[in-house]
C-alpha cells in the first residue's frame, strides 16, 4: 500500500526540485466553501516543518536533522542512474537483440488518372505530370463517346470536362511499409477491380507502360486491353487511328 505523502513534505519535495506548486487559496465570491483551501497549508507552514532531505526514504522515522539538498543531489537521489552512479538495487536489464531488419523492396513513385463512366468503359492513363489537363479530358472525351457508339445498350451521356481520379504511389509515406513493385500492382489492381464492380463496367483501357505494368490483373467478366499512354496520341495525331482499330479489333 501507498501512504499518502503529507501536503507540507510534498510542497517540500517540490520546492527543492525547483517546481512552482498553485493551487488555491481564498474561495471565490459566491462559490461553495473549498475543503482544499482549509486543508491547504499556507507558504509559512510549509516552511516551518524545515527542509526535507530528498534522499531520505518515505516514512522514515526523523532520527538525524534533515539537510536540504540541491537540486543536482535531487536528481541523483530521485535518478540513481545519473553521472553514472548505480543503486545497488537497481538491476540491468540486458538489451534485447536487435530483430534482423526485414528487406524492402525499392520505392516506386507515379501516378495513375483514373477516367470512368458507369456501364460504358474506364480509362487509366499513366501520362506525365506535365502533359496539360484540357487536351487530355477532350481526348477521353472523344474517345468515350465514340465507344457508346459501338455499345447498344448504352443510353448515358458524356460530358466534354470528365471527371479524373488520381492514383499516387506510394499510398502511405511510411518506410516500415513495403512500397515495392509487387505491393504497388496489388493495390492498382484493387483498387481497378473495386471501381469496375461498383460500377459495371465492361471495358478497361490501360493507356501507358505503368497502367499496364501495375493495372493489368484478372478482371472477370470485363475486357482489358493495354495501349500507349494519352500524352502519346496527342504528341502523334496518327496514331489515333491505330488506336481506334484495335479497339475495333477487340470488340
Amino acid at each position: 500500500m501507498f501512504t499518502v505523502l503529507p501536503e507540507a513534505k510534498r510542497l517540500a519535495y517540490l520546492e527543492a526540485m525547483g517546481i512552482d506548486s498553485y493551487f488555491p487559496r481564498i474561495n471565490l465570491p459566491g462559490a461553495k466553501q473549498s475543503v482544499l483551501c482549509q486543508t491547504l497549508p499556507v507558504r509559512e507552514e510549509a516552511a516551518t516543518e524545515g527542509p526535507v532531505d530528498i534522499a531520505a526514504p518515505m516514512g522514515a522515522a526523523p532520527d538525524a536533522a534533515p539537510q536540504l539538498a540541491t537540486g543536482h543531489d535531487t536528481l541523483l537521489a530521485l535518478m540513481p542512474q545519473i553521472g553514472g552512479r548505480e543503486s545497488p538495487a537497481t538491476k540491468k536489464v540486458e538489451a534485447a537483440p536487435a530483430q534482423t531488419a526485414v528487406a524492402k523492396s525499392a520505392a516506386l513513385r507515379f501516378n495513375l488518372r483514373f477516367f470512368q463512366l458507369p456501364g460504358l468503359a474506364m480509362i487509366v492513363d499513366s501520362s506525365p505530370d506535365s502533359a496539360p489537363e484540357p487536351p487530355m479530358q477532350r481526348f477521353v472525351a472523344n474517345l468515350l463517346l465514340a465507344l457508346s457508339a459501338l455499345d447498344e445498350n448504352w443510353e448515358g451521356a458524356i460530358k466534354p470536362n470528365l471527371q479524373q481520379h488520381v492514383f499516387r504511389w506510394p499510398l502511405v509515406g511510411n518506410a516500415q511499409i513495403d512500397q515495392g513493385e509487387q505491393a504497388a500492382r496489388e493495390a492498382v489492381n484493387a483498387s481497378v477491380f473495386a471501381n469496375r464492380e461498383r460500377h459495371a463496367i465492361p471495358l478497361i483501357l490501360l493507356l501507358g507502360e505503368q497502367a499496364a505494368q501495375f493495372g493489368a490483373g484478372d478482371y472477370p467478366d470485363a475486357r482489358l486491353i493495354c495501349l500507349e499512354s494519352i500524352s502519346h496520341y496527342l504528341v502523334n495525331p496518327a496514331a489515333k487511328r491505330e488506336l481506334w482499330q484495335a479497339l475495333l479489333a477487340a470488340r
